[in-house]
């Protein structure tokens, strides 16, 4: 089989596509059949006290009609007694709080279509009820373009235990220029969990997720710029409130020695379980995430032999772009879907078929095309310390000519 083959046989599916996906046979790649048969471990065990908070969890929910059409929407493949035990693992002082947070998490869904949020192209995401205003004429394919050349994202294949690993790279994100774009914090928060969607998904709704998010070349000014920080917060607390138990690991690779201290902020917005499960790791990251998965499995760019796609065990189909395989976005719908798909507020969002999004991936972190000049703070500040010092030193030099004179 081709690369892009291997890479989603590892996922748990095939890059042919048709409703025979799962029934193809690849014995040339032993490691699938292993890997595959490891999906159950990733399923957590519980102890009899969590089940029977569970059981009384469920209990109230089957006693609430509207709630039960709201969980049965929104469950897809994951049994009522596992969704249960997730949100009394989360809430484990009381079945009323386990309640509320089921409850606040079934409203978000509905109002935001989180159901249908997975089968909607990248571009739809970013666009479709942009709330920022934008101050480009942008079109989609750009739009697209430039958040995918910022946040390079894609499944990697699973871990050693069956867990299925997940990669964000946040390194190059610069959240005031996706404004220009419409691009707003909600937008990029939409981004992140149309990502776990596409990774609950490859893990068929079952266990939980590792997820590899690579900070490389973020600066100082970026950990502490307020719109970044607040942005961060937001992230944290949608993976609280909709992803409850679906943390296994998160690996924080390529960090710099200054982000101890923004990383000390952030963790004081997480419950102790999640602080737990996070390892913040600088430039050797290699040694400890050998210990849990093949380093085969990442990226080109980290030293791997993947592509990053978000593409698994949904029927892969690239459309009319040409496959490279390469796709740090979704090729496979083609951008934006011609059917009308709910917005995120629940209306319907007609698009045209003229806005349907055409994009070829060159490598990662590459777009064809060359990007425009951009300032960072950085460079900003460089340039103003520059212009004192030449208005100093223009001071100082007259000041010796009337000295002499």
């Amino acid at each position: 089989p081709s690369p892009l083959a291997r890479q989603q046989l590892r996922l748990g599916g095939c890059a042919t596509g048709g409703d025979d996906c799962r029934s193809k046979s690849w014995d040339a790649v032993s490691v699938v059949s292993t890997e595959a048969s490891e999906t159950e471990q990733a399923v957590p065990e519980a102890s009899a006290e969590e089940w029977a908070a569970a059981q009384r969890l469920k209990a109230l929910v089957e006693a609430d009609a509207s709630l039960m059409v709201s969980v049965d929407r929104h469950r897809a493949g994951e049994s009522l007694d596992r969704l249960c035990l997730r949100f009394a693992c989360a809430r484990r002082r009381s079945s009323e709080a386990a309640l509320a947070l089921l409850t606040k998490s079934m409203r978000y869904r509905d109002e935001h279509s989180i159901d249908v949020l997975a089968g909607s192209s990248l571009a739809y995401v970013l666009c479709a009820d942009a709330a920022c205003p934008r101050s480009s004429s942008a079109s989609p394919a750009e739009v697209e373009e430039t958040f995918c050349r910022q946040v390079p994202h894609g499944l990697l294949g699973r871990d050693r235990e069956g867990r299925v690993v997940c990669y964000r790279s946040y390194g190059s994100i610069k959240l005031w220029e996706l404004k220009h774009f419409g691009l707003g914090a909600e937008e990029v928060a939409m981004h992140h969990q149309w990502l776990s969607e596409k990774c609950l998904q490859a893990m068929d709704y079952q266990g939980r997720w590792v997820q590899i998010i690579d900070i490389k070349d973020v600066g100082w000014s970026q950990c502490m710029a307020r719109d970044n920080l607040n942005f961060a917060r937001l992230l944290a607390t949608v993976d609280m409130d909709q992803y409850p138990e679906r943390l296994g690991q998160v690996y924080i690779i390529n960090a710099p020695a200054f982000f101890a201290g923004t990383f000390k902020l952030i963790s004081s917005w997480l419950d102790q379980k999640t602080r737990d499960s996070i390892k913040l790791l600088g430039s050797d990251w290699q040694e400890e995430l050998v210990k849990s998965m093949d380093l085969s499995i990442l990226p080109r760019h980290l030293g791997g032999e993947s592509d990053l796609f978000v593409e698994a065990l949904a029927k892969p189909s690239f459309g009319r772009s040409t496959n490279r395989s390469s796709s740090l976005g979704s090729l496979g719908s083609g951008g934006f879907s011609p059917v009308a798909t709910p917005g995120r507020h629940g209306q319907q969002a007609n698009v045209s078929n003229k806005e349907e999004v055409q994009i070829e991936l060159l490598s990662i972190g590459t777009i064809a095309g060359r990007p425009s000049p951009r300032f960072t703070p950085e460079v900003w500040l460089l340039m103003v310390l520059l212009v004192a010092s030449l208005c100093l030193n223009f001071v100082c030099a007259k000041a010796l000519l009337k000295c002499d004179a």
